[in-house]
């Protein structure tokens, strides 16, 4: 029996591991390890559909406009520019088009990917 649980703890710990060495990137401006401002040079795409270019990092959300309304106050992104210090996921960030609405969360992001522009993919 305690072969069992010794077994099932390690799996569970493993898989556990295993999700977490996905959660990798972060939004950064080079003087810490997480800043807002405007990511140029990005494209969102969802299911291969592009959805902007040039998005906005506010708190924890990927935003095709520079302003956006959460629980009814107005949140806007600083104008320097930011970028993504890896590929990997952005674990926790949530990508929300122009009108607002919710793409996806923790999108994966695939720097210089075929060419000078990097993406920030919803699957």
């Amino acid at each position: 029996m305690p072969l069992r649980i010794l077994a099932a703890t390690t799996m569970s710990f493993g898989l556990a591991i295993a999700g977490l060495a996905d959660v990798n990137a972060v939004v950064t401006d080079g003087t810490g390890r997480f800043s807002e401002g405007r990511l140029e040079g990005y494209v969102v795409q969802a299911k291969g559909t592009t959805i902007c270019h040039d998005p906005y990092a506010i708190g924890k959300y990927i935003s095709c406009t520079r302003s956006l309304a959460v629980a009814g106050q107005v949140w806007s992104a600083p104008s320097k520019q930011v970028w993504i210090n890896t590929n990997g996921v952005l674990g926790a960030m949530v990508v929300v088009d122009e009108t607002g609405a919710a793409i996806c969360e923790s999108p994966s992001v695939s720097i210089q990917f075929r060419g000078p522009a990097s993406y920030i993919l919803c699957s």
